[in-house]
């Protein structure tokens, strides 16, 4: 049944001019909210595009929600790069200052977008908690050898990577076989 035939049901039952205006009050807020989702749906890419879009330097967590997003969450994933600090306009921005997919005082961004997408293997649990150690560990404290280790390899990889896109090819194979030797 469609919102306004039980708008109409809803005013028959409840016959008052009082009842009528609270109806269409609902009712324009209703629309309202529908036309705004969609329309920041497209407009910031949220959802319908596979443009994904980070700062241009890659680190362990930018590298690891990459990776995640293309094999968890949108296997058509396109990754774009912005200079650090620069508002991201295109796609779904990630492990930026201004996105919604960013790291928190306690989780990284890693973690932030498995969670918001239901991502729960225990591999991408066990990788989100050694992410988890270098970003949120800053003063380097209790970090474990392997969340060390995965950090360098990581960076290894990145320097020695041409550009970002090559970056990202290299690391995703990383994490792939990181997946792969957890499960095994």
């Amino acid at each position: 049944m469609n919102r306004n035939r039980e708008a109409k049901i809803v005013f028959k039952q409840n016959n008052s001019l009082e009842d009528s205006r609270y109806l269409h009050i609902v009712l324009a807020a209703l629309i309202s909210i529908s036309a705004w989702t969609n329309l920041q749906s497209t407009a910031y890419g949220h959802e319908k595009s596979h443009i994904f879009s980070t700062g241009q330097t890659l680190e362990l967590d930018r590298c690891a929600s990459a990776w995640l997003i293309k094999r968890y969450v949108d296997s058509k994933a396109v990754f774009q790069f912005y200079p650090d600090g620069e508002l991201i306009e295109a796609g779904t921005a990630f492990d930026t200052p201004d996105a919604t997919l960013v790291r928190t005082h306690n989780r990284s961004t890693f973690e932030v977008i498995a969670l918001r997408y239901g991502v729960t293997e225990p591999g991408v649990v066990a990788l989100g908690k050694l992410i988890r150690e270098v970003e949120t560990n800053f003063w380097g404290g209790n970090k474990s050898l392997e969340a060390i280790e995965i950090d360098r390899k990581i960076r290894d990889l990145v320097d020695k990577a041409p550009d970002n896109q090559a970056a990202l090819q290299n690391s995703f194979a990383f994490f792939d076989r990181f997946i792969t030797e957890f499960k095994e």
